[in-house]
Order: C-alpha cells, then structure tokens, then sequence
C-alpha cells in the first residue's frame, strides 16, 4: 500500500507542469495557473504594428491567427510569447484624407504607423493632380 500511494506522488510530480508567460501589467514573467499549456501575444504586421491580443497564460481564440500568437514555452523559462516587434522597427505618423464636397481634407490627427528597419516610411497621401471623380 504504502508503495502505491509513493507511486501516486511520483506521477502526480511528474505530470504537472510548471510554466510562466510573458504577461500581466508591464510584461513580465508571470506563473501561469496549473493545467495552462500555452501562452499568448500580439502579431506585429507593417504598418499596423501591434494587434490588440495581450501577453498572458492560455491560448489564443479559434480562428484568431492575424491577431494572436500561441507558442508552448519550456519549463519556467521565463515565457516563450515575446515581444514579435522586428528590431529597428520604425514607428511615425500618417494623416487620413478625405473628399468633402469635391475637396481632399486631411484629417486633424495624425495615424501612427509602424515599419520595419528596411522599408521606407510612406503615407498614402493624394496627389494635386488626382481626378475628383
């Protein structure tokens, strides 16, 4: 008897598993509760930046792959759901336009924008010699 309830421990230790993400308020190494496997972030795209997903414990929402990154981090190494923002990174900003009454009027706030290293910054701005149509 006393073997088996030994036994029942050994496993018990074995199968649990003890991991921590990247989360919480000013991203930091945060212990996920037991029987979470995964971890979450945002997705980083050009121009875009940063989705909205928030770092933390779990895993992402179905058929949520453009707004969340799901990874299996190792053992308490710390979180495997890393800042996905590409190093240089360049982040400026755009003004919307838009056409009132046959007139191109450019926005009162400006949209910020983002851009890897490499690529050039560029706003989608109208040109004097677009046609109103």
């Amino acid at each position: 008897m006393k073997v088996f309830v030994i036994l029942i421990g050994v496993f018990s230790a074995v199968s649990a598993v003890d991991i921590s993400c990247n989360g919480g308020t000013g991203y930091k190494d945060v212990q996920c509760a037991d029987g979470v496997l995964a971890c979450t972030s945002p997705v980083w795209s050009e121009y875009g930046g940063l989705t909205d997903q928030l770092y933390k414990c779990g895993e992402c929402p179905a058929d949520s792959s453009a707004t969340c990154a799901q990874c299996v981090p190792e053992e308490n190494d710390g979180g495997c759901n890393k800042d996905p923002t590409p190093s240089g990174a360049k982040t400026f900003e755009c003004f919307d336009y838009s056409l009132v009454s046959d007139k191109l009027v450019k926005s009162e706030t400006a949209t910020i924008c983002h851009a890897e290293e490499a690529t050039a910054i560029a706003c989608n701005k109208p040109e004097h010699s677009a046609v109103l149509r």
